[in-house]
């Protein structure tokens, strides 16, 4: 009995809960050490200057430098972490955007040879935005340009126009609106009228969406490239040489609008990532300014204008928020801030499906960014809490994709199906990609992150792979059917990041892959096609995918001791199918993804207090 009273007159009572307690919102008695950190092995913490602190056998064993507080596990990707790269030329660093393919591709490559060569990588696996192709003009004007003005391009037949313009439509005209049909091909119709004369000079703003247009064409259609020169830069430089000033061009907001959507396009299909971010900012400013976002309820507003309206509205939108994720830079308007309705499509169209599907994982593009990767930059259990969220709201749109634009049938995939699925999976991939770096990063420096972290998130990075494995299929589907997009950049996109995932996922567990290397031969197939067809950026970023195979075979060593492999046995088509199967029957239901959020072990994944030393 009086050895009870003294235990318990050890264990002073204190009158406010522990900080973890605290921010967990769990119910904390005031003892110390709390019941609920005993119960963890973790060390309990007040605010109260009384606080004491308790210390494991292990730790009082180390040297004195490790009593002092350890330091938080940061997300390197987050936007308060910020990252820059030598410039290629000049003297401004690069800015690493936190979500971008770009960056992230380049620190683990960077990451990767310091920890395995202890060297950084040569200047030829670390390729710049706008340094691939030359347009062969550097956008200035006048007496001052430093380029020679270059001839006027030889403008195509009213047929050959046709056959071009009917390219983009099949390329673009599903997934986002470049142009008003009806109101530019009566300006086509007139333009090629014999009996007009001074053509261009009829309609100005006209003939420069028109050289944009054609642009595209020629790009979609071509086989190959002249050097450096990309397909259609004659057309598109003639276009923005005899673009006026678009301060000047409030009087004509739609088709101003609808032009700079092309040009932001053609230049980020080229690697021109910052000019095309500037032109898609401006494009939103102008849709702003005229209330594009609103939802245009007035009797001064005709309906057709709305119509175009809301569909030039949509395009930028979307636009914007990817634009916004590839260069890893916060989104410039709120969801919260647009009323403007979806255009109305009574008979409810695969184009309108395909735009409220992008609508829908654009928003979620910019909810990944804002708390993904916000400000707050702990890896901790807000972290998983974001991602969770994020992958709920994913899941919210999984089974509307599959039953629109279902993949899972004998005729093949069709275009706009496999671009959607493909954004689908990319969002998913940019939601869990920091947890790879993170076990990436911990597994070359011979840290323990402990079994029961890895245990916690092990679903999220099935779902990443998963998603890669996913990707990978429907670029090999496309590939085989002829209708690998070689120009726009959304399939490389994809490509790029989900052969960085797995060869990520290679060195921390090899057991996630199941052996199965055919993923990474089916990624170089169709890298290389692309790069027979003219995508010079293809080439670039195979040879970065190379050398970081080349160096993580060095570290390929045995998997976390502490880790359990994943069973072999699973039923999963991560751990049993090839890439190269033709099989469709595996795609995730909303039911199966909100199942694998709702497990996620939030609490297991607390890193503010636990750290390494405590594994």
């Amino acid at each position: 009995m009086s050895s009870r009273k003294n235990n318990q007159s050890v264990r002073k009572r204190v009158p406010n809960a522990c900080t973890r307690c605290r921010q967990q919102k769990i119910k904390c008695r005031g003892s110390f050490p709390c019941e609920q950190c005993t119960k963890r092995k973790l060390v309990c913490n007040f605010d109260d200057s009384q606080q004491k602190i308790l210390v494991t056998k292990r730790l009082s064993q180390l040297s004195i430098w490790s009593l002092s507080p350890e330091p938080r596990l940061m997300n390197p990707f987050a936007l308060g972490a910020s990252a820059y790269a030598p410039a290629s030329r000049g003297d401004v660093p690069v800015y690493l955007g936190t979500s971008s393919n770009w960056a992230f591709g380049r620190r683990v490559l960077v990451m990767s040879h310091e920890q395995i060569l202890g060297s950084m990588p040569g200047q030829e696996s670390l390729f710049f935005q706008s340094e691939i192709y030359d347009l062969g003009w550097d956008g200035t004007r006048g007496p001052f340009a430093s380029t020679s003005p270059m001839e006027p391009a030889t403008l195509p037949t009213a047929d050959h126009a046709i056959y071009l313009i009917n390219a983009v439509k099949f390329h673009c005209g599903q997934m986002f609106h470049l142009f008003d049909e009806e109101t530019f091909m009566r300006c086509f119709a007139i333009f090629h009228d014999p009996t007009v004369i001074d053509k261009s000079s009829l309609m100005p703003l006209w003939f420069v969406h028109y050289l944009l247009i054609l642009a595209f064409g020629k790009a979609f259609l071509a086989r190959g490239t002249r050097g450096r020169r990309p397909p259609g830069a004659e057309l598109f430089v003639q276009a923005m040489q005899l673009l006026p000033d678009t301060t000047f061009l409030c009087v004509r907001p739609v088709q101003t609008i609808e032009i700079l959507c092309c040009a932001c396009l053609y230049l980020q299909s080229l690697d021109y990532r910052s000019p095309a971010y500037i032109l898609i900012r401006q494009a939103l400013g102008i849709a702003l300014e005229h209330g594009m976002h609103t939802d245009m309820q007035s009797q001064h507003i005709p309906e057709h204008h709305v119509r175009r309206c809301r569909n030039i509205f949509w395009t930028v939108y979307i636009l914007d928020r990817q634009l916004s994720s590839l260069m890893g830079l916060p989104t410039s308007i709120r969801d919260e801030d647009i009323s403007a309705e979806l255009p109305y499509d009574p008979l409810k169209s695969q184009k309108a499906m395909a735009l409220d599907i992008q609508v829908k994982l654009s928003r979620v593009i910019a909810k990944i960014a804002n708390n993904v990767y916000g400000p707050e930059g702990r890896l901790d259990v807000r972290y998983v809490a974001n991602t969770k969220d994020a992958l709920k709201d994913i899941a919210s749109v999984t089974d509307q994709l599959h039953r629109s634009f279902d993949i899972m049938h004998d005729a093949g995939v069709s275009r706009l199906a496999a671009y959607l699925h493909l954004l689908h999976h990319q969002c998913i991939i940019l939601a869990t990609r920091p947890l790879l770096f993170t076990f990436l990063e911990a597994k070359l420096q011979s840290r323990q992150l402990g079994q029961r972290r890895y245990e916690s998130v092990k679903a999220l990075l099935r779902m990443c792979l998963e998603s890669s494995f996913q990707n990978l299929r429907i670029l090999t589907q496309l590939q085989e059917q002829g209708l690998l997009e070689c120009f726009l950049s959304f399939d490389l996109d994809s490509a790029y990041s989900s052969t960085l995932v797995l060869l990520m996922a290679s060195v921390i567990d090899n057991s996630l892959l199941a052996g199965d290397f055919q993923w990474l031969q089916r990624s170089h197939s169709i890298l290389s096609e692309m790069q027979s067809r003219g995508n010079l950026i293809s080439g670039f970023i195979q040879a970065q995918l190379q050398n970081l195979e080349r160096t993580l075979t060095g570290a390929m060593l045995p998997s976390y001791n502490e880790t359990k492999s994943l069973d072999p046995s699973d039923d999963s088509p991560l751990m049993n199918a090839g890439v190269g199967d033709a099989d469709w029957q595996f795609s995730m239901t909303t039911t199966q993804m909100m199942e694998i959020a709702e497990s996620l072990d939030v609490e297991g994944f607390d890193w503010s207090v636990d750290s390494m030393l405590y594994s």
